[in-house]
């Protein structure tokens, strides 16, 4: 029996598991819901985070844009957005240590549309993890 052929197939079925990525296993308000004005967004992961590496933004999606094609474009364009804070929705401020869960506060009086809850998550492994999701608010 060669053992060089088995090790590299243990090693090949052992991969998924090993370069599994953090995931938002939470999210409130739902994806696709329709709420009215909340206060905050949560999110749940399905490991700890590092705070400090990780990006968590609100934003209005623009009048006309609608879906996740939209939100995913609008994601791509300011997630790394600096001083961008009059244009967001939320209220977040960075911080530090690891979390396996986060709270983002929003600016009170949110207008009727669609949102965009966006991040960039630092998993364990070290790979950013970027989404998003929409929510709306009546």
């Amino acid at each position: 029996m060669n053992i060089k052929p088995a090790l590299a197939l243990l090693i090949a079925l052992s991969l998924p598991l090993a370069a599994a990525h953090t995931a938002v296993t939470d999210l409130q308000p739902a994806a696709g819901s329709v709420v009215k004005a909340p206060s905050s967004v949560t999110l749940r992961f399905s490991e700890s985070v590092n705070l400090r590496y990780s990006i968590f933004k609100v934003y209005p999606l623009p009048a006309g844009q609608s879906g996740q094609r939209a939100a995913a474009e609008l994601t791509r364009r300011v997630i790394a957005l600096r001083g961008d804070e009059a244009a967001r929705a939320d209220r977040y401020r960075p911080r530090t240590g690891q979390s396996q869960g986060v709270t983002v506060p929003l600016k009170p009086g949110l207008k009727p549309g669609q949102y965009v809850v966006m991040w960039r998550l630092m998993s364990a492994d070290g790979h950013p993890v970027t989404g998003q999701s929409v929510f709306g608010v009546r």
